[in-house]
Protein backbone atom coordinates (compact mmCIF):
# COMPACT_ATOMS: atom_id res chain seq x y z
CA UNK A 1 0.00 0.00 0.00
CA UNK A 2 1.37 3.38 -1.01
CA UNK A 3 0.95 6.26 1.43
CA UNK A 4 0.85 9.86 0.37
CA UNK A 5 2.07 12.69 2.55
CA UNK A 6 0.05 15.84 2.07
CA UNK A 7 0.94 19.30 3.29
CA UNK A 8 -0.46 22.80 3.45
CA UNK A 9 1.08 26.22 3.11
CA UNK A 10 0.12 28.72 5.78
CA UNK A 11 0.94 32.40 6.06
CA UNK A 12 1.31 33.83 9.56
CA UNK A 13 1.96 37.33 10.79
CA UNK A 14 4.61 37.78 13.46
CA UNK A 15 1.90 37.91 16.11
CA UNK A 16 0.23 34.78 14.75
CA UNK A 17 3.56 32.92 14.78
CA UNK A 18 4.35 34.10 18.32
CA UNK A 19 0.93 33.04 19.60
CA UNK A 20 1.08 29.67 17.83
CA UNK A 21 4.55 28.90 19.21
CA UNK A 22 3.35 29.89 22.69
CA UNK A 23 0.23 27.72 22.38
CA UNK A 24 2.29 24.72 21.28
CA UNK A 25 4.56 25.11 24.32
CA UNK A 26 1.56 25.41 26.63
CA UNK A 27 0.03 22.24 25.17
CA UNK A 28 3.32 20.42 25.56
CA UNK A 29 3.50 21.56 29.19
CA UNK A 30 0.01 20.23 29.88
CA UNK A 31 0.91 16.89 28.33
CA UNK A 32 4.08 16.66 30.41
CA UNK A 33 2.00 17.17 33.56
CA UNK A 34 -0.17 14.19 32.59
CA UNK A 35 2.89 12.04 31.92
CA UNK A 36 4.42 13.00 35.28
CA UNK A 37 1.17 12.31 37.17
CA UNK A 38 1.49 8.91 38.82
CA UNK A 39 -2.29 8.69 39.12
CA UNK A 40 -3.00 9.42 35.46
CA UNK A 41 -4.48 6.79 33.19
CA UNK A 42 -1.79 4.85 31.29
CA UNK A 43 -3.60 5.27 27.98
CA UNK A 44 -3.82 9.02 28.51
CA UNK A 45 -0.12 9.12 29.35
CA UNK A 46 0.69 7.21 26.16
CA UNK A 47 -1.47 9.58 24.13
CA UNK A 48 0.30 12.54 25.69
CA UNK A 49 3.71 11.07 24.92
CA UNK A 50 2.71 10.78 21.25
CA UNK A 51 1.30 14.32 21.35
CA UNK A 52 4.59 15.65 22.71
CA UNK A 53 6.52 14.06 19.86
CA UNK A 54 4.18 15.59 17.28
CA UNK A 55 4.13 18.98 19.01
CA UNK A 56 7.93 19.03 19.04
CA UNK A 57 8.11 18.34 15.31
CA UNK A 58 5.67 21.13 14.51
CA UNK A 59 7.24 23.55 16.99
CA UNK A 60 10.76 22.99 15.70
CA UNK A 61 9.73 23.55 12.10
CA UNK A 62 7.69 26.68 12.88
CA UNK A 63 10.38 28.05 15.19
CA UNK A 64 13.03 27.75 12.48
CA UNK A 65 10.86 29.51 9.90
CA UNK A 66 9.60 32.19 12.29
CA UNK A 67 13.06 33.09 13.60
CA UNK A 68 14.39 33.29 10.04
CA UNK A 69 11.57 35.64 9.02
CA UNK A 70 10.91 37.68 12.17
CA UNK A 71 14.04 37.31 14.31
CA UNK A 72 14.56 35.89 17.80
CA UNK A 73 11.95 38.25 19.23
CA UNK A 74 9.20 36.00 17.88
CA UNK A 75 10.12 33.52 20.61
CA UNK A 76 9.51 36.05 23.38
CA UNK A 77 5.98 35.78 24.60
CA UNK A 78 4.12 37.75 27.20
CA UNK A 79 0.58 38.96 27.52
CA UNK A 80 1.82 42.35 26.33
CA UNK A 81 3.08 40.90 23.03
CA UNK A 82 0.04 38.69 22.44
Amino acid sequence: MKSTVKSITLELTEGNARYTLHALRELESQCRKVIDDENADEDEQADCAEDIMQISLVYDKLEKLAVKEFGEGVLVCSHDTL
